[in-house]
C-alpha cells in the first residue's frame, strides 16, 4: 500500500446523495471513515481504499500492488455477503445510489455493523466501470440507524400516497425525487432521477413551451426566494384540456440560501370546468338580465327592496334603480297586506307562484306573476329571491275568455234543452203516425196501398232512429258521469230485447262472453248508448243470403292494468278501408244507401270520451267488422 495514498472520502462530492444520506455521514463525523474505489466485478475488487481500512480490519488483506488486488467482500459477514452484493447490483444497474447497514468481520474476527453508501462511476458513455464509495463503523449506532432508514421508508410511502404532485428538484432543476401522483410509472420516476424538465417533456412528447414556462417559473422562485404559482393547461392525446395548479417552494440552508425546490401540483380540471360554465352562465345570466321582460328582484322583510333589475324599474315606472330602492314596499302594492301574506307562505324548499295587484309610481295598476324562493345570504340573513311578470294583458284576456265560456255555456245549455224538447216532441206525431199506419194496412187489401203504407212506415221510422240518436247525443253531453257496478250480461240483454224488432233481428245469432275477474265501476247508461248503436249496426248492415250470421261480444277484465276490454264482431258486409279513418265523424256515412243518421258511431266515440275509454276499429269489406273497447275498471 502507498505511505500516503489517495482519500476517496475527500473527493465524493457528498451533495449528489440524498440529505438524509448527508445527515447519516455527519451524524457519524466521528467515526471511523473509509473511502474507496472498487472494478464493477462480482467480488468488487479493490482499486483504491484508505489506510484507515486497517483500524477496522487485518489490513494484510488489503495490501494493493500490480499483481494482486484483494475483493472488498472478503470483510463482507458470510451469512450477509449475498444480501449486500444483490442490492448494490440493483442498486449500481439502476444508476441510483446505494446504501446499507451491514456486518463485517473486524480485527480478530469480531463482527463489527458498517454503513455503505456508494454509487457507480461511469466512463464518458456512461457505462458502469467501478463504484466508489465510504464505509463508517456504526456498531454502537445500529439501533438508530435502523430507525432513521425505517423513518426514511415511511416518508416515502407516505410521499407517494399523498394525493398532489409532489417533486423534489435541486438548484439545476433536476428531478431529486417524484411522488406517484407527479409520474405514475415506476421505470420512468427511477429514470427521472437527475433529469431535467425538458429531458421529461421530450420523453413525454409533450410541447416544451410548457417545460420552458416551467424553467423561468423556478428560476424566478430562486432568484426571489418564494413561493410562485400559477396555473398550467395540458393537452392530453384524447385532445381534451387538463388544468393543473403549480407552486414552486423554496428550501432554504442556514445560509439563507435556496438548497432545494419543492414543485406541488393539483389537477383542477373539474374545478377549471366547473368555473368555465359558471363564467359562461354569468354571461347568460348578465345578458338576460338586460334583456329580460321579467323584474328580478331580491327583498327583506326588514329593508323591502335590496336589489332590482332594469325590467323592474321600468315595469314599476321609475327613473333608476335608486329611486325605486328607495321606495316603501307599500307604495308597490294595491294591497299591502298580499306582501305580507307572500312572505309568510314562502319557504325555502319550492318557490311560490302568485297573482298580485301592483301599483306604479303614477298610481296605475298593473296584474303581476310573481314567483320566490325565501333563502339565506352570505351574511346569515333571510331574503326573498324572486322575478315578476306583468300578466295584466293575460288576466283581461282570461276575463274576456271567462265572460265568452259562461255565455257560449248558456246558449249550449239553452240549445240543449231545446234539442231534447222537440226530439220528443217531434216523436210522438211519428209514434202516433206509426199507429194509424197499422191500423189502415189492416183495413186495406189493395197492393198497391199496402206498398205505400210500407214506405211510410219505414221512412218514419228511419226518423224516429234520427230522433232517438239525437235524444242520446243530447243526453251524453248533458249526462254527469255516474259509475256503479256494472252487469254486462243485464245490459246487453236489455239493448237486444229493445232491438229485436228490428227487419232482419230474428235472424241473427248474438253470442255473448263475459269473463270478469273483478268488478267494473263504470256509468250503466253510456255503456248502454255504446252497445245500443254497435249492435244496430251490425243488424242493420248484416248480409242478406247468409244463412250464419252472428253478432260475438265478450267482455274481459285484466285488474293488474285496471282495465276492461270489450269485442264486438259480426260477419256482415264490412267497411271499405277507405272510410274506416272518418266512420266516427258526425254525419259521416260511407255510403249513399246507408239508412243509417251518421250519428251513431260518433255517439259511440263521444260516450267512450265520457268514459275515458279507447276505441278501435278493424274491418274487412265481406268479411265483417270487430270494433275493440278499452274502459277503466274503476
Amino acid at each position: 500500500m502507498n505511505s500516503q495514498p489517495t482519500r476517496l472520502i475527500d473527493l465524493i462530492n457528498l451533495n449528489q446523495f440524498p440529505e438524509s444520506h448527508q445527515i447519516l455521514i455527519k451524524l457519524f463525523s466521528n467515526n471511523f471513515k473509509i473511502a474507496f474505489e472498487t472494478l464493477w466485478d462480482d467480488s468488487r475488487t479493490i482499486v483504491s481504499v484508505d489506510d484507515s481500512i486497517t483500524e477496522l480490519v487485518d489490513g494484510d488483506v488489503f495490501v494493493q500492488s500490480k499483481s494482486a488486488k484483494a475483493p472488498l467482500s472478503t470483510i463482507i459477514h458470510p451469512q450477509m455477503k449475498a444480501q449486500v452484493l444483490n442490492g448494490l447490483n440493483e442498486a449500481i444497474n439502476a444508476k441510483e445510489i446505494f446504501f446499507m447497514v451491514y456486518q463485517v468481520i473486524g480485527k480478530l474476527g469480531k463482527p463489527l455493523w458498517v454503513f455503505e453508501q456508494s454509487q457507480a462511476k461511469l466512463d464518458a458513455n456512461g457505462n458502469v466501470i467501478g463504484v466508489i464509495g465510504c464505509l463508517i463503523e456504526v456498531t454502537q449506532q445500529k439501533s438508530f440507524i435502523e430507525h432513521l432508514l425505517r423513518e426514511k421508508d415511511f416518508y416515502k410511502e407516505t410521499l407517494n400516497a399523498m394525493p398532489v404532485e409532489l417533486v423534489i428538484y435541486d438548484r439545476d432543476h433536476k428531478f431529486l425525487f417524484c411522488n406517484e401522483s407527479a409520474v405514475n410509472d415506476p421505470e420512468i420516476r427511477k429514470w427521472l432521477i437527475g433529469k431535467n424538465e425538458l429531458e421529461y417533456f421530450s420523453l413525454k412528447g409533450r410541447k416544451k413551451e410548457v417545460a420552458k414556462n416551467r424553467i423561468d417559473y423556478f428560476a424566478k422562485s430562486i432568484n426571489e426566494k418564494k413561493e410562485i404559482e400559477w396555473e398550467e393547461t395540458i393537452r392530453k392525446k384524447d385532445g381534451s384540456l387538463e388544468y393543473t395548479q403549480k407552486r414552486f417552494s423554496p428550501i432554504l440552508n442556514n445560509n439563507g440560501e435556496v438548497e432545494l425546490i419543492i414543485g406541488y401540483g393539483w389537477n383542477i380540471t373539474d374545478r377549471r370546468l366547473a368555473q368555465n360554465r359558471l363564467d359562461e352562465q354569468e354571461k347568460i345570466l348578465q345578458a338576460l338580465n338586460l334583456h329580460l321582460v321579467a323584474g328580478i328582484y331580491r327583498s327583506s322583510e326588514e329593508k323591502g327592496l335590496i336589489y332590482v333589475n332594469a325590467p323592474f324599474v321600468k315595469m314599476f315606472g321609475y327613473e333608476s334603480q335608486s329611486e325605486l330602492l328607495s321606495t316603501p314596499s307599500k307604495d308597490l302594492y294595491f294591497n299591502y297586506e298580499e306582501r305580507l301574506e307572500l312572505m309568510a307562505n314562502s319557504d325555502s324548499e319550492s318557490a311560490l307562484k302568485n297573482e298580485v295587484l301592483f301599483k306604479r309610481k303614477d298610481g296605475s295598476t298593473f296584474w303581476g306573476l310573481v314567483s320566490g324562493i325565501k333563502s339565506v345570504d352570505s351574511s346569515g340573513k333571510t331574503v326573498f329571491n324572486g322575478a315578476i311578470i306583468d300578466i295584466t294583458r293575460r288576466k283581461e284576456g282570461e276575463e274576456l275568455l271567462k265572460h265568452k265560456n259562461e255565455e257560449l255555456k248558456k246558449a249550449n245549455q239553452e240549445l240543449d234543452r231545446f234539442v231534447y224538447s222537440a226530439s220528443h216532441d217531434l216523436r210522438s206525431p211519428l209514434t202516433s203516425m206509426l199507429g194509424l199506419i197499422t191500423i189502415a194496412r189492416a183495413e186495406s187489401k189493395d197492393p198497391v196501398s199496402l206498398e205505400y203504407f210500407q214506405m211510410i212506415e219505414d221512412n218514419v221510422k228511419s226518423l224516429d232512429s234520427y230522433i232517438i240518436d239525437i235524444i242520446s247525443h243530447s243526453r251524453n253531453s248533458r249526462m254527469e258521469l255516474k259509475k256503479e257496478e256494472i252487469n254486462f250480461k243485464s245490459i246487453i240483454n236489455e239493448v237486444a230485447k229493445n232491438l229485436r224488432f228490428i227487419s232482419g233481428a230474428d235472424l241473427i245469432d248474438l253470442n255473448v262472453q263475459v269473463e270478469e275477474k273483478a268488478r267494473v265501476y263504470s256509468d250503466p247508461s253510456r255503456l248502454k248508448i255504446i252497445f245500443n248503436n254497435l249492435i244496430t249496426n251490425s243488424v242493420r248492415y248484416h248480409k242478406d243470403g247468409d244463412q250464419n250470421k252472428f253478432i260475438n261480444i265478450s267482455v274481459n277484465t285484466i285488474p293488474e292494468e285496471n282495465q276492461c276490454f270489450i269485442g264486438v264482431e259480426d260477419n256482415g258486409k264490412g267497411i271499405d278501408g277507405k272510410h274506416l279513418g272518418r266512420i266516427f265523424e258526425m254525419f259521416y256515412r260511407g255510403t249513399t244507401q246507408s239508412s243509417g243518421s251518421g250519428l251513431g258511431l260518433y255517439i259511440v266515440k263521444e260516450a267512450l270520451d265520457k268514459l275515458e275509454g279507447d276505441l278501435s276499429v278493424d274491418s274487412e269489406v265481406g268479411r265483417g267488422t270487430i270494433f275493440y273497447i278499452t274502459i277503466p275498471m274503476s
